[in-house]
């Protein structure tokens, strides 16, 4: 998969304190002129190698396969990073922008530590200085402005690392359907993939992928999650099989099995009961609280025994729950 190797980005504020940081602690090690110069070229380094970094270990997508980037584009354009001024989705268009800016930005800093190298080597020290300060709120300012860009492409990495390895030059076959109708239980029976089934719709999340061979041809199955002929925005059951999950959780916890989905209010109904039970259990035997009250009462009776009669007394008796001196 060409996404899957993506490095993390860094955010501009984390790469403006580790260049700054690391600039003070070369600075440290010298003195005089030379510490302003190490000072300059180790933040400069650090900041135009890590943006340099971002922008090249992305796959060039005018030679990516036109499956991929199909598949790209569709997947960032859910995305809310990905959305344009005008409301609309960006998709690799927008992506592709953000790291043109990086690349720029990494280009700037570079032509930044040109021009004040050349300032700090025929100067005093207090004018080298001031002259390293202006670099630094200069390369900062530069980071600072792309700060959105390295978000969208942090974004874009998280969405895609996880996305299966389809091969175009591979026969794929695309199970699609309706929620809740077999499509990942029929995955599972003609390949060797787990998908994970249950008795409620939307439990296939995002694709999954398996394989079969047939005439000494290896095929691609691939499972999607359940379809529905409505528009997104009317649909107010996209939520609900989650909470349908969780009620059916409950009850299978309870020790109780349920051969059809459990609605809201029935899986509602069945944790307050087996809360009552649970309280009526701990009212009939005291309970952890019960003891423990009984024990804080004990042990201050047995200490104001101790105070009256003068013995000493270590713990009460947990049986009798009067005071044992201590022998």
């Amino acid at each position: 998969m060409i996404f899957e190797g993506l490095p993390t980005t860094p955010r501009s504020e984390e790469l403006i304190d580790k260049a700054f940081s690391r600039a003070a602690r070369a600075g440290r090690a010298k003195e005089g002129l030379e510490a302003q110069q190490s000072m300059l070229q180790t933040s400069t380094n650090i900041l135009s190698d890590n943006l340099e970094n971002v922008v090249t270990s992305w796959p060039d997508f005018e030679t990516v396969d036109p499956f991929y980037y199909e598949l790209a584009d569709a997947v960032l354009a859910d995305l809310g990073e990905f959305q344009t001024e005008e409301g609309e989705p960006g998709g690799v268009d927008l992506l592709r922008k953000s790291l043109s800016q990086v690349t720029w930005a990494s280009r700037q800093i570079d032509e930044i530590s040109r021009e004040y190298h050349s300032k700090l080597r025929k100067t005093d020290v207090d004018t080298a200085r001031k002259h390293r300060k202006q670099a630094f709120a200069r390369i900062a300012d530069v980071t600072e402005s792309v700060a959105d860009d390295l978000r969208r492409i942090g974004a874009a990495r998280d969405a895609l690392k996880d996305l299966p390895d389809i091969r175009p030059d591979e026969p794929a076959i695309v199970v699609a359907g309706y929620p809740n109708v077999g499509k990942s239980s029929f995955v599972n029976a003609v390949t060797r993939a787990r998908n994970e089934i249950a008795e409620y719709p939307f439990t296939t999340r995002g694709v999954q992928i398996g394989h079969f061979e047939h005439d000494r041809i290896r095929y691609q199955i691939i499972d999607t999650p359940g379809l529905l002929d409505r528009p997104a925005a009317a649909d107010r059951t996209a939520r609900p099989p989650r909470r349908r999950a969780r009620a059916v959780r409950r009850a299978r916890a309870h020790g109780l099995q349920q051969e059809r989905p459990l609605d809201r209010r029935r899986g509602r109904r069945l944790h307050e009961r087996q809360r009552g039970r649970e309280r009526r259990r701990r009212a009939r035997h005291g309970g952890r609280s019960g003891r423990l009250r009984a024990r804080r009462s004990a042990v201050s009776t047995a200490r104001l025994t101790s105070n009256r009669l003068g013995e000493r007394v270590r713990r009460s008796c947990s049986r009798c729950r009067r005071p044992r001196p201590v022998r």
